[in-house]
């Protein structure tokens, strides 16, 4: 089941669940590649944005989600930020 086919409060639970593990919270294998990693990392962000997310627990797995992404391993990462221009 995609990300975007989960309830968000599964998501959330989802993503807290697994927050000591980057890979985990964003829902991606260790060894996906530099675009599974920033599909998942995107649509994450989009759904648990606090402006646009008024589930109880959305920052922290907003936040979460933001530092599995700073984790995952650092070539992946700086690809990742360039790619959205950050």
């Amino acid at each position: 089941m995609g990300v975007d086919a989960l309830p968000v409060d599964t998501l959330i639970a989802s993503v807290l669940g697994q927050k000591h593990w980057p890979h985990g919270c964003l829902g991606v294998a260790p060894d996906a590649s530099f675009e599974a990693v920033r599909k998942r990392y995107l649509s994450l962000v989009l759904r648990l944005h606090p402006d646009k997310c008024d589930e109880a627990n959305a920052r922290e797995a907003f936040d979460t989600v933001a530092d599995g992404a700073t984790s995952v391993p650092s070539s992946k990462f700086q690809a990742l930020m360039e790619a959205l221009g950050t």
